[in-house]
């Protein structure tokens, strides 16, 4: 009987927060990414200051909203703290060159699985919306 190899798996596991529950209309707010792997732990994170109003459940259940300051200037922050933000097209792209870098890095043999919790009917959708929006492509290799 042969024996199975199974290759080494790296897990990209990755998490969206965003104004509302609309995947049509929503924007991201917060997006997350991190490697479960046997090497280390690597991980990106940024947050985007949205254009559209965070909902009420949204911002009880992450901890986000939208200031404006004294001049005008809106800033994102979780539970009252100013956290830094960047514009959301500079997230998508440095998003997706992390999932490249990991891919480059990774062995030959191994599988590189791209993972979310209520993936396929939320956070998917704002990925391929988003890259879309920004007109952000991948390499051949994702499929």
């Amino acid at each position: 009987m042969a024996a199975c190899v199974v290759p080494p798996v790296i897990l990209l596991v990755y998490d969206f927060e965003t104004t509302g529950l609309s995947t049509k209309t929503a924007e991201i707010t917060q997006l997350t990414i991190m490697t479960v792997d046997e090497m280390n732990n690597r991980s990106y994170s940024a947050y985007f200051v949205p254009e559209a109003e965070i909902s009420y459940m949204a911002a009880q259940i992450t901890g986000l909203a939208v200031e404006i300051d004294e001049y005008g200037q809106q800033h994102l922050t979780k539970q009252g703290m100013r956290v830094p933000a960047v514009p959301p097209a500079v997230g998508m792209l440095e998003f997706v060159l992390f999932i490249e870098k990991v891919v480059a890095a990774a062995a030959n043999d191994a599988m590189v699985l791209l993972v979310a919790h209520n993936g396929r009917r939320f956070d998917e959708r704002f990925l391929v919306r988003y890259m879309q929006r920004f007109n952000i492509h991948t390499h051949p290799i994702w499929t």
